[in-house]
C-alpha cells in the first residue's frame, strides 16, 4: 500500500475517534556535526507529493534540513493506540 494513503487512513481515523491534534507528529533532523534535535510539528497537508508541514524561516529545523535533508517522522495516534514511523522517500521542497 502507498504509505501516504495509509498515513492519510491513520490521522483520519484519530479525528474521527476525538483526538484533539491528529495533525502533529515528530520531525528529527541532525545537525553537520551529527547532533539529532526533535520537535513536534503540525502537518498541513499530505499528498502524493509529500508530507507539508509548517516551521519557522530562519529556524534551526531549516538548517538542519539545507545541510542535512534526511529526517525521521513519528507519528503517536494515541486514540487509535499507533505509534508509526511512516517510510517514505522524497526530496526536500521549500515552498
Amino acid at each position: 500500500m502507498n504509505p501516504i494513503l495509509k498515513m492519510t487512513e491513520w490521522l483520519d481515523n484519530e479525528k474521527k475517534l476525538g483526538s484533539l491534534h491528529p495533525d502533529r507528529m515528530v520531525l528529527a533532523t541532525t545537525s553537520q556535526d551529527c547532533i539529532a534535535h526533535s520537535r513536534i510539528i503540525a502537518i498541513r497537508d499530505i499528498s502524493d507529493k509529500g508530507i507539508l508541514f509548517f516551521t519557522q524561516r530562519g529556524s534551526r529545523k531549516v538548517t538542519e534540513l539545507h545541510h542535512t535533508p534526511h529526517v525521521s517522522m513519528t507519528l503517536w495516534l494515541p486514540m487509535a493506540n499507533l505509534c508509526a514511523r511512516p517510510l517514505y522517500r522524497r526530496n526536500n521542497v521549500e515552498y
